[in-house]
């Protein structure tokens, strides 16, 4: 009997963090949710910003399986919108030959794009310097009057990418790309890691 109440306790500690863990993480995947679409009425002026995620391990000059995803995502807005500029914003990994933001241009050039309309952003790392640093190029080009930006990016990233955005001078707006059905899990528990430290916390 005597090891009754500190077992009763512990017990009562674990299901409260059980309980505290399943409301972080029913918050979190409804902020996801609420970004996991594409906007409606996206204003015609709006510059798009496609977020770089990485080179392929096979040929590191060449975008990732999910890169490439959103690259296809991004093809199908702007080759309905001819005169939005577009910033293609990745920094150079470590292990990476070429910067996301070359490799993105290159795979637009060889599909015959006017390379114009198309600005690079290649010193960024993470997602807030991704939207800091298209802010400025945005800036300097004057590529968007009244700061409408479309952002391009995986649907459970697209959260984080709007409140990045908005801090860097945005009115933010989504074309969403999704990941393979096999990764959704990890990235969608990885993603809300993120939201934790970069949104909630800091």
């Amino acid at each position: 009997m005597r090891h009754t109440a500190p077992r009763k306790l512990i017990i009562r500690i674990l299901l409260a963090l059980l309980a505290a863990g399943l409301a972080v993480f029913a918050i979190a995947s409804a902020q996801i949710l609420s970004c996991y679409t594409n906007s409606r009425e996206i204003p015609g002026d709006a510059v798009v910003i496609i977020l770089g995620c990485g080179l392929s391990p096979a040929d590191n000059t060449m975008p990732s399986t999910m890169l490439t995803l959103r690259l296809e995502a991004a093809e199908g807005y702007i080759s309905q919108h001819p005169d939005a500029p577009v910033i293609l914003s990745g920094g150079q990994g470590a292990d990476e030959l070429v910067s996301e933001a070359e490799a993105m241009r290159r795979w637009f050039e060889v599909r015959g794009y006017d390379m114009t309309r198309f600005y690079t952003e290649d010193r960024s790392r993470n997602t807030e310097a991704n939207l800091l640093y298209s802010a400025a190029v945005s800036n300097e080009n004057n590529l968007s009057a009244n700061g409408d930006a479309v952002i391009v990016t995986d649907g459970f990233h697209q959260y984080r990418a709007h409140y990045f955005a908005k801090r860097s001078g945005f009115r933010p707006y989504a074309v969403v790309s999704y990941a393979p059905a096999h990764l959704q899990a990890y990235y969608w528990l990885r993603e809300i890691a993120a939201i934790i430290v970069q949104v909630w916390v800091f």
